[in-house]
């Protein structure tokens, strides 16, 4: 499980918007296996979709195959509602 960090909404130098999504995840099993690993790992995810998350939102990542056989985001899915309240 993942909790979004943040959203930042852009636009491609082609023109194209998307959004890339910084998100707080744990190690995966074999970073724990054969590294000293504390805490949690931040990533970065780029997706033309924008998916219906906030910040502070606890969510699974779902990847698919993409652009020459890469994994790319394909869906997030929400496991538990945000908590956190922000203030604009």
């Amino acid at each position: 499980m993942a909790k979004i960090l943040g959203i930042k909404e852009i636009t491609t130098k082609a023109g194209k918007k998307g959004c890339e999504y910084h998100i707080a995840d744990a190690f995966s099993e074999y970073d724990l296996e054969h590294s000293n690993c504390t805490g949690c790992q931040v990533i970065s995810e780029y997706s033309s979709t924008l998916f219906p998350v906030k910040v502070g939102d606890e969510v699974d990542l779902v990847y698919g195959k993409g652009y020459q056989g890469k994994a790319q985001l394909v869906d997030i899915q929400l496991t538990t509602d945000n908590k956190i309240k922000i203030n604009k």
